[in-house]
């Protein structure tokens, strides 16, 4: 199904790639505010064409399922009418997959002008540790047309205004402002009135900027939650992803080494036969195979596929199959990394978290342990950051 939007998603690409590298939170020039709106259009419009598709199938299903249940029906009419209903299944989820990576283009927009440290609690639900739920079809929100009106306003003021239906990582709010540290929520109401709903909508917001503000509080259900500034300065290898990725399509297969422990395998067919290779001399490999990933579930408040990869045919190749990424990461040499330093490396029995930290001469606070949560270390996977994030920043706790 991804074929049919090969056009499309070279576009979105293309555009995304000639947006301007900074903004600010206010005074931009119109030409740029109006860019970033008309894309967002674009978006819009592709995420509608999708949705209109998907209903249909839902309502054919709907109807095929209503003639199974009449009775007369010969046993091989009744297979044929199930036959259509999976393949119309499979279309569903075909649909709602180019849904999520149409939404992922404006992702990208969240992750270019906002510090990736700064959005996570924009997914998660402000009561209780979970993702919030998705807002549900555009087509079938009858306000959504004064968001648009608010956001058009907006960027002709010089902001830059996102429409975070148009998203999957910013749920709270109807509008987003980008160009800060922080996105800037707003709720666009049709009303005055204030109910239950609004209550609630409003008091998670506040939660929101109260913990970014504040550099902690309560949130998502747990009290006392500090944020800390990560050392030095953030390093990753994206450029050295693509240029493995780019090496594949045209040779077939590429393996680069960023750092010692670390190796990226990009390949456009069967990769048995050189994943021994890749992950040779290495005592302790752990592998992910990054396409299984891209989806809502598994990718999340990651940067963008969208966005780390930088070139359309290697987008499209990795989004369509036939572009295959894995990571090798030899976790002995994140002990060594670690036993250097003082630090033990232990599996953690907590499924939250990989790894449990030692501390052995107890200069972080006192702490005796610290505990790695599976998100962060899935950094080094899906944003190719070093093996030693978690190492680099723990006297940052």
């Amino acid at each position: 199904m991804i074929t049919y939007y090969k056009k499309k998603i070279f576009s979105l690409k293309d555009s995304l790639n000639a947006m301007p590298d900074n903004l600010k939170f206010r005074g931009n020039s119109l030409i740029d505010s109006i860019r970033i709106y008309d894309y967002q259009i674009d978006v819009l419009n592709s995420i509608k064409s999708a949705e209109k598709k998907l209903s249909k199938e839902k309502s054919f299903i709907g109807k095929l399922r209503q003639t199974l249940r009449s009775s007369g029906l010969a046993k091989d009419e009744s297979s044929k009418i199930k036959s259509k209903i999976d393949h119309s299944l499979y279309k569903i989820d075909g649909y709602s997959n180019i849904i999520y990576i149409f939404k992922c283009f404006c992702d990208a927009l969240v992750f270019k002008y906002t510090p990736k440290w700064n959005i996570h609690h924009f997914q998660i639900n402000q009561h209780r540790f979970a993702l919030k739920e998705t807002p549900g079809f555009i087509t079938e929100k009858s306000g959504f047309w004064k968001e648009r009106k608010r956001a058009i306003e907006l960027a002709r003021k010089g902001f830059v205004p996102l429409l975070n239906d148009l998203t999957n990582v910013m749920r709270h709010g109807d509008i987003s402002l980008l160009g800060n540290e922080i996105p800037l929520p707003i709720e666009v109401k049709s009303s005055k009135n204030r109910n239950r709903r609004t209550e609630r909508q409003f008091q998670s917001l506040k939660i929101i900027k109260n913990f970014y503000r504040n550099d902690g509080g309560d949130i998502s259900g747990f009290q006392g939650i500090k944020r800390v500034f990560l050392r030095g300065t953030e390093k990753n290898y994206t450029e050295l992803m693509n240029s493995t990725v780019q090496e594949a399509l045209k040779t077939g297969s590429c393996i680069s080494t960023p750092e010692a422990g670390v190796r990226y395998l990009a390949a456009t067919g069967d990769a048995s036969r050189i994943i021994n290779e890749s992950c040779d001399e290495m005592q302790e490999p752990v592998a992910c195979y990054v396409n299984s990933f891209k989806s809502i579930e598994k990718w999340r408040d990651y940067t963008p596929f969208t966005l780390s990869f930088q070139k359309p045919d290697t987008l499209y190749a990795f989004l369509s199959g036939n572009l295959i990424l894995i990571v090798f990461v030899d976790l002995s040499v994140l002990r060594e990394k670690a036993e250097a330093i003082g630090v033990n490396v232990t599996r953690s029995e907590d499924n939250d978290y990989i790894f449990k930290l030692n501390i052995k001469n107890k200069t972080v606070e006192n702490f005796d342990y610290i505990y790695v949560s599976r998100h962060f270390f899935g950094r080094v996977f899906l944003e190719f950051m070093p093996i030693d994030i978690i190492l680099d920043n723990i006297h940052s706790t």
